[in-house]
Order: C-alpha cells, then sequence, then structure tokens
C-alpha cells in the first residue's frame, strides 16, 4: 500500500486543513510540518517511485527532479518493488483530482488507479457522501478589494477553497467609468477554472447584494453582453479583454507600479501544456 504524505507549515493554512480532511475521508495520510517547502530535501527523498502533487485550477503532478519553486501540496509514494508505469501515475492523479474537485466525474480510465491507491472498504461503500460533504465550504471564500488611486485602478482579489492562488481581478479607469463594480461578475469568469463549482456562483450572489447593487445578477446574460462588448462595432471602441490573475493582490499591485510587463502565470501554463500530454498518453 503507498504512502500519502501532506505537506502543511505552522500555523496550518486552510487550504493545507481542506486538503488533509479531503484526503483523510478517503485514505489515512502522513503530515510533514518541516519539509514541505524544503524543495533541495524534497528533491534528496523523494526520488524513487513517487510523485508530488500540487493542488491548484486542477491536480498536477511532478517527479522530485522537475521541481522549480512552487512548492507541493502532498506526496504519494511507493515501494521501490512495485511497478508504476507512466499511465499509472496519471491515472491515479485524475482519481485523486476527484477528491478535492467534486464537479470532475471519475472517467473509467481511473479505474486502474482505484485498485492501485485501495482505500479502505467502509469508506469506498460512502464515497459519493463524502466528496458531496467536502463541497460544502462556501465560508471558505473571501474577497478582498484596494483602490489604486494614482492609477483609479480597483484590485478584487477571491480566494477560493482548494487554490493555492487566489484570483485578481484588475478595473481599470473605475472612476472615471463612474465607479462601476459589475464587471467583477463577469470578468473573473476568463478564468476556466471559475465556474466550475455551484458555489462559484452562490459566492458572486452573495457579494452582489453584500455590495447593494441595483437590479438581479443575472450572468447569464450579462456574460453575453461582455463578451459581445469585446467585438469591434461599427462607430464602438470594443472593450479590452478581462484582465485577471491567478496571484495575490499585493504582487499584482507591485507588478502594476514597476510596470514590469512579464507574464505571471508561466509556470501554470507550462502545467496546462503537460496536462494535455497527459490526456494524450490516456488515450493512447
Amino acid at each position: 500500500m503507498p504512502q500519502l504524505i501532506v505537506f502543511v507549515s505552522n500555523p496550518v493554512t486552510l487550504k493545507q486543513s481542506n486538503i488533509v480532511k479531503a484526503i483523510d475521508e478517503r485514505f489515512t495520510p502522513k503530515v510533514d510540518a518541516l519539509h514541505g517547502t524544503d524543495l533541495q530535501y524534497l528533491k534528496k527523498n523523494y526520488k524513487n517511485n513517487c510523485r508530488l502533487f500540487f493542488v491548484s485550477e486542477f491536480l498536477s503532478m511532478c517527479t522530485s527532479e522537475d521541481l522549480t519553486y512552487l512548492a507541493p501540496d502532498f506526496a504519494l509514494v511507493f515501494s521501490d518493488n512495485e511497478e508504476i508505469s507512466e499511465k499509472d501515475w496519471i491515472c491515479m492523479s485524475r482519481y485523486m483530482e476527484t477528491w478535492f474537485f467534486p464537479s470532475i466525474t471519475p472517467s473509467p480510465l481511473t479505474v486502474n488507479a482505484a485498485r492501485l491507491i485501495q482505500p479502505p472498504q467502509v469508506l469506498k461503500q460512502n464515497t459519493m457522501m463524502t466528496i458531496e460533504d467536502t463541497t460544502k465550504l462556501p465560508e471558505n471564500y473571501d474577497l478582498k478589494t484596494h483602490y489604486m488611486e494614482d492609477y483609479d485602478i480597483l484590485l478584487i482579489e477571491v480566494e477560493k477553497p482548494f487554490c493555492d492562488m487566489p484570483y485578481t481581478v484588475v478595473i481599470r479607469n473605475f472612476k472615471r467609468k463612474g465607479s462601476d463594480l459589475t464587471q467583477f461578475f463577469t470578468d473573473i469568469f476568463i478564468c476556466s477554472s471559475w465556474g466550475v463549482s455551484r458555489f462559484d456562483y452562490e459566492f458572486l450572489k452573495k457579494v452582489w447584494d453584500h455590495w447593494e447593487i441595483p437590479g438581479e445578477l443575472d450572468l447569464q446574460n450579462r456574460l453575453k453582453e461582455a463578451t459581445e462588448k469585446c467585438y469591434p462595432r461599427e462607430g464602438e471602441q470594443p472593450n479590452t479583454e478581462p484582465e485577471v490573475y491567478r496571484r495575490f493582490m499585493s504582487q499584482v499591485e507591485e507588478n502594476i507600479k514597476s510596470k514590469n510587463s512579464r507574464k505571471f502565470d508561466d509556470e501554470w501554463n507550462e502545467q496546462r501544456l503537460k496536462r494535455r500530454r497527459e490526456e494524450d498518453l490516456l488515450l493512447n
């Protein structure tokens, strides 16, 4: 049977607590509060028959040799005498992904993973119940705003359960455009990972009511209108595409102030490309 080691900090963050809870309902993990951010230690001690995992907009993995600067959330380790193919690792990754993202339906391709990880039989019978229970976390969403007066820019940061990086929405010319907050509710959907859970919509509804914005939050029509306004039309200047970053608000503010044009998401773009290659392997 493999070992699952979850890396936590001191004090434990909300995300780490959620990860431990989601795993513990299916598999008893070990917890390491010392070495999670020590990449040299991880490279040295997690070399053989192991993968390191990252929970963000999806579940990604790498070997210890491929670690760059992102610290992993947990590790899955098998004994050296067990033969695990690359396709097995991908299947296990997709299988465990459903632990953290209940909106993802397990694929028949992940059946092999259930055999490899072997959760306790008594818990396997209640898998659907525990998955449902882990989704009931709307209170774990968090929202912060910051107005950059010298730039007339409003920053809105949203933290979402099981995501290591928040969503930071940038609204430029905020006061010049009448301090309109409604743009936030459509801009955030530029990220494909937003809107995969019904709680994303419920959270937006709560924010709409909290800000006391007149009218109803009709997202379907608002998203349609926002998309149409991005296309060129005769006699009208098209709107710019939404500006949303998977970074903390303080980092986005620093970038705006320094006028640094580097891309924020290079690391995760690479993870997205890697995921596409994994999908190709699964289908072969």
